[in-house]
């Protein structure tokens, strides 16, 4: 049988992430292996707080039979490079990391591999959450 009538369709769980944001009060977009300069401009035009969803790809095994690569990068409401500012995106991002990590849809686990905190040219802040999907 083939691995996809095993695993979850990967826009299902594509769909899922945005689910999840806008419950959040995120406005996501889709994006497939965007650079993060380009992110930062379409970010910049998005209503806040915005975020954006990006399939890097997938890998196969046996256990798990497939991991799927899902980044988000969110841009909060707050744009200033402040001190204050930062502890608040790294709260949202915390957030964020708690809303998804560990979450379960069928047979499919999110699971945080990194998360990072960047500036734009314009001072912008944005964080990058990068999550393995483990398909069982």
């Amino acid at each position: 049988m083939p691995v996809t009538a095993y695993i979850e369709k990967t826009e299902a769980l594509l769909e899922e992430t945005k689910r999840l944001l806008v419950n959040a009060g995120y406005q996501p977009q889709f994006f497939s292996r965007a650079k993060l300069s380009d992110l930062d401009k379409v970010l910049s035009r998005a209503q806040l707080p915005a975020a954006a969803i990006v399939y890097g790809g997938s890998t196969y095994q046996d256990r798990p039979r497939r991991i799927a690569q899902v980044a988000v990068v969110c841009r909060p409401l707050q744009l200033s490079d402040t001190e204050e500012t930062a502890e608040s995106a790294r709260a949202e991002m915390d957030a964020v990391i708690a809303i998804l990590d560990e979450h379960i849809l069928e047979n499919a686990i999110w699971r945080i591999r990194s998360d990072q905190v960047v500036e734009s040219r314009g001072g912008a802040i944005s964080y990058v959450l990068t999550f393995d999907v483990e398909d069982h």
